[in-house]
């Protein structure tokens, strides 16, 4: 006679020395694998024992050591990542952070998936068979990419705020969003530039170059795997669309159905842009135009928006693209604001531009903006003083933070006021450059400027690095090496060593850092010194620091001997007599451009300085250091190129060389 006898499964509780060893279901207390509590936010205070947290819908042990809290994934040593939600280094988040072969368990830990021939699962995930729906571990969202069971409500969700830095680091159908992975694709409605290298703008959105699976296209375009490009879904044209869809009868794909905010307005915190008839974020309120800041500075329907993107301008007028206002067209004018980039300046009564007309910014003491063909730099009174990449603070022009109008952002946290970024926490530095335009870098923390020119300093006081110091006479110097490391020695006389102590500037052709009275001076292509301001016109005699040319001249001298030279018109448009007197053409001499009579010494004719210059097939050569002029001889490369009596090239020091004996 055979007894059957059924199997049952032991009641008795596994042993155990840590919550590793029990299934993901228990936990470890006095040796023994018991249930888990289930907790939530709400509640862990009250049903998770001491040293106990929520993690994940269990109370778990706390045994986080310094080294495993983190804030993103680099924090952790690899292979384990950061889970942002209790701030500590686990083995895995989801599966496809395991190998091969492997799953994601509650607990983070990477095991092997269940037997794909007997479907046993192993015990660590303490897997029950599904009822009702719902999920009782991640495993039963396997076949749901990218989700997690929710065990308090037992049911699979997208799994989010993953660490990312970019939209690359996401799944499919998020993107990152102050570093933390977010449902949805970005937009580029407003700005078709706003997707990423890896991306790119399809029906206002995002979408990966190449895809994996159909969740990386558009809504009904398969994805050819093969290939890894989205595909043309069915003619709508002919199947029809959804109800929450529109099909677009030139590519015969179904769109999702455009909003018209002129028809369905738009939420409170939302304003409609009647050109576009979409939403827009609602800016400040205001009642007029000075209500309102550039680039958006015109007051239109009660916000603040720009001309020719929210509206457009009546008759008779025009749009300003750098203040977003409407002005009246001109046809002449007395200030640079009443013309239109790129015709934005203002000369004899016209709007023209300075890269293709007369107006020589140079004389001015300013450069030409290409992009508003305005004469800027130096001092200003209002942006249109300034570069397209400047805008004006304090009466100077200095380098803007930010720009809605270009991309230009500010760091996370901040906000971009007039091209300013403001709040935010300060910055660490290594220069000055890694601060905001207001603050330099101190002591590796960007700290708020004391003065960026001299008026800002008060009397006896000059504004250097940034700081207020007490204006210092030139000390008397015999070399560099008296002057320190930020000065160099200069003196009118180059035949005695004798000079005064002059600090070394950034800004050519403005005062910047430099002491009331000096201006940033060009000396040579390398060295920028902050010099006396010159007051000497065009054909006065003028020497290298007293006695020096005007902004608009430059000092040249016959010999390196010579203690004196003459001024000349400074100039533009090299090879040319434009903005030049009669008979004189603009030509570079040294670092600077100037205008200069032509050169008139020939063949072996005594050459030097600016008078007696050598024609164009010749160098002005000395064949002696202590010679004060030279000769005028061919340029050669190799032997080959010389004739006549002189047949050899000889190397000069600059490179090339001259036909001599």
């Amino acid at each position: 006679m055979f007894l059957w006898m059924a199997c049952t499964p032991s009641t008795e509780p596994l042993p155990c020395d840590t919550g590793d060893d029990c299934p993901a279901s228990q936990r470890c207390q006095q040796r023994q694998c018991i249930a888990r509590v289930r907790c939530s936010a709400a509640n862990a205070a009250l049903v998770c024992l001491p040293g106990e947290s929520c993690v994940d819908g269990f109370c778990k042990t706390a045994t986080v050591t310094p080294q495993d809290k983190c804030s993103v994934d680099q924090d952790c040593e690899q292979p384990k990542v950061c889970n942002t939600v209790s701030q500590t280094c686990v083995r895995c988040l989801r599966d496809d952070q395991c190998a091969l072969g492997e799953t994601c368990n509650l607990v983070n830990l990477c095991v092997p998936k269940a037997s794909e021939t007997t479907g046993e699962i192993l015990p660590e995930r303490d897997v029950t068979p599904e009822t009702s729906g719902k999920c009782t571990s991640d495993f039963d969202c396997k076949d749901k990419p990218n989700q997690y069971c929710d065990l308090i409500e037992g049911a699979c969700k997208v799994r989010t705020g993953m660490a990312c830095q970019a939209d690359k680091d996401c799944p499919s159908k998020q993107y990152c969003l102050n570093n933390a992975c977010t449902l949805g694709w970005r937009s580029c409605t407003s700005d078709p530039f706003a997707c990423e290298a890896e991306f790119e703008c399809r029906n206002n959105l995002c979408y990966p170059k190449v895809c994996t699976t159909d969740d990386d296209c558009e809504p009904g375009r398969p994805c050819n795997q093969q290939f890894g490009l989205c595909q043309a879904g069915q003619d709508c044209t002919a199947t029809g669309c959804p109800s929450d869809q529109v099909c677009n009868t030139t590519s015969k794909q179904c769109e999702a159905k455009p909003t018209d905010c002129t028809v369905n307005g738009c939420p409170s915190d939302q304003v409609c842009n009647s050109a576009t008839k979409q939403c827009e974020p609602k800016q400040a309120g205001c009642t007029q135009d000075t209500d309102c800041t550039p680039p958006t500075g015109a007051c239109y329907q009660g916000q603040c928006q720009a001309c020719g993107t929210a509206f457009s301008c009546p008759s008779g007028q025009t749009c300003d693209s750098t203040t977003g206002r409407c002005k009246t067209t001109q046809t002449t004018c007395s200030k640079d604001s009443e013309c239109t980039p790129p015709a934005g300046a203002c000369f004899n009564t016209r709007c023209v531009s300075c890269a293709s007309s007369s107006l020589d910014c140079t004389t001015l003491g300013k450069q030409c903006d290409l992009v508003s063909g305005r004469c800027v730099g130096g001092t200003c009174t209002d942006n249109t003083g300034c570069l397209s990449s400047q805008f004006c603070k304090s009466g100077g022009c200095v380098a803007k933070e930010c720009d809605p109008a270009t991309g230009l952002a500010c760091a996370a946290g901040e906000t971009c006021t007039n091209f300013e970024c403001t709040g935010g926490a300060p910055r660490s530095c290594t220069q000055d450059a890694d601060c905001k335009s207001t603050q330099f870098c101190k002591l590796g923390t960007c700290t708020i400027k004391e003065c960026t020119t001299n008026s800002n300093c008060p009397s006896g006081q000059v504004c250097q690095d940034s700081r207020c110091i007490a204006q210092q006479a030139k000390t008397t110097c015999t070399s560099n090496t008296t002057c320190g490391s930020s000065g160099v020695c200069v003196g009118d006389d180059p035949n005695s060593s004798l000079g005064h102590c002059y600090r070394t500037c950034t800004t050519p052709d403005s005062q910047g850092s430099c002491l009331t009275g000096e201006v940033c001076v060009s000396v040579t292509a390398s060295l920028t010194l902050c010099l006396p301001v010159g007051t000497k016109p065009a054909g006065a005699t003028c020497g290298i620091v007293s006695n020096r040319c005007d902004i608009q001249n430059v000092c040249f001298f016959e010999n390196d001997t010579d203690t004196s030279g003459t001024c000349y018109k400074r100039c533009t448009n090299v090879g040319t007599s434009t903005g030049c007197s009669a008979s004189y053409t603009c030509e570079v001499i040294g670092v600077s451009k100037a205008c200069v009579p032509p050169p008139t010494q020939g063949y072996l004719d005594t050459c030097g300085g600016i008078t007696r210059r050598c024609q164009s097939s010749y160098i002005c050569v000395r064949t002696s250091s202590v010679a004060t002029s030279g000769s005028c001889y061919e340029p050669c490369n190799t032997n080959s190129d010389c004739k006549g009596i002189f047949t050899t090239c000889q190397p000069l020091q600059n490179g090339g060389g001259f036909c001599y004996f």
